[in-house]
């Protein structure tokens, strides 16, 4: 069988959405044409590739472009987000021509989620798998209607394991509403001093959360940390969320910005907080303000997916790798990494099949 690889070009739309409709469904978030133009188009271009049997696409391999600075140096970078080959097709090798294709486009590429089943594809690609570890989850209860939400033959084991957030925690400093990203607010992720991590322009983080068509609640002590969280109802519950999607600055003005948010959430009585994070720079932080770690089977009990509420396993494995710089991860550990929700594709729009609203 003889197929094309190409890029993605306007012209293939009808195609794409054809595609999706297919492996996904009607509905998809990446077949609506704004939302791809904003989140997988850069200058005017697409890097996500299409695997074409005559006209019509057989596979997909997203590319989502973002800014990696690894050790004070900065690399042409990609995620891999939304790989996708229909049934009939696999087997074939599309999904390693797909990764050759992109490890040959960028510096360097990664990817954060992916199953058992993929990873083999990125061993025999040299991608680093740091220890098999993934995304730390933290999370804090704020109210008991989180129990209800805790996957039915986990609950009674995690309401023993976490216990309810009750009182208010004091913040000394100023806190700010921010309304667009500025050198003096990013400035505070340099002290941090991580050597692997996507860097925070200002560019790239207001694109990424002000053009966003998910709304997000950004707050600052300036010049010293910042704070993204997003309010999430669990559908078809009437119970919200607060995750938080990125957080920067050294711990002590960091767990300012945290209380104000479990202040925040308390009043509006949310079910609980959560954040996903690389490393343990913000362990102890986390800790101190009463945040339980998930592991094991306790990851996914909570809901990770809220349109609609979805149970998932702890598949939020990271690697990375090079083709044109094949030795730039060797010295680099779990620990040395800083990547949240907000990089990636680990928080992105997600429709509701059965209306309009959209969540994740």
């Amino acid at each position: 069988m003889s197929l094309e690889f190409r890029r993605l070009t306007e012209e293939d739309y009808d195609n794409w959405v054809q595609f999706h409709d297919k492996a996904y469904g009607k509905g998809y978030v990446l077949a609506d044409r704004d939302f791809l133009h904003w989140y997988l188009r850069k200058d005017n271009k697409y890097e996500t590739l299409i695997a074409l049997d005559g006209k019509a696409i057989v596979g997909v391999y997203c590319a989502l472009q973002a800014p990696l600075r690894v050790k004070d140096r900065a690399f042409r970078f990609c995620w891999f987000v939304s790989g996708m080959v229909l049934e009939e097709y696999r087997g074939q090798g599309i999904g390693q021509t797909f990764v050759k294709m992109l490890l040959d486009n960028f510096d360097a590429c990664g990817i954060i989620g992916f199953n058992e089943g993929v990873r083999k594809n990125y061993i025999r690609f040299g991608f680093k798998q740091f220890g098999f570890k993934t995304l730390r989850r933290f999370s804090l209860v704020i109210h008991d209607s989180a129990y209800s939400l805790i996957e039915e033959k986990r609950r009674n084991e995690m309401m023993r394991f976490l216990r309810t957030s009750t009182s208010t925690l004091h913040v000394d400093h100023k806190i700010d509403q921010v309304t667009s990203f500025s050198e003096s607010i990013l400035g505070c992720f340099t002290d941090m001093r991580m050597k692997a991590y996507i860097e925070r322009e200002p560019e790239y983080m207001n694109w990424r959360y002000f053009q966003n068509p998910i709304k997000y609640e950004i707050y600052a002590i300036q010049g010293k940390t910042y704070i993204v969280v997003r309010h999430e109802r669990f559908y078809p519950t009437q119970y919200f969320a607060t995750r938080i999607i990125d957080l920067a600055g050294l711990p002590q003005y960091a767990a300012e910005l945290a209380s104000f948010i479990i202040n925040r959430s308390r009043e509006r009585r949310d079910a609980f907080i959560d954040f996903s994070v690389t490393g343990n720079y913000y362990e102890q932080m986390l800790k101190e303000l009463g945040f339980s770690e998930l592991t094991g089977d306790y990851y996914g009990a909570l809901p990770q997916v809220s349109s609609p509420m979805e149970y998932r396993p702890n598949e939020e494995f990271i690697c990375l790798g090079s083709k044109h710089f094949p030795n730039i991860f060797d010295d680099i550990e779990f620990d040395d990494l800083y990547f949240t929700r907000g990089d990636s594709d680990r928080d992105r729009l997600n429709p509701i099949k059965q209306g309009v609203e959209f969540d994740r």
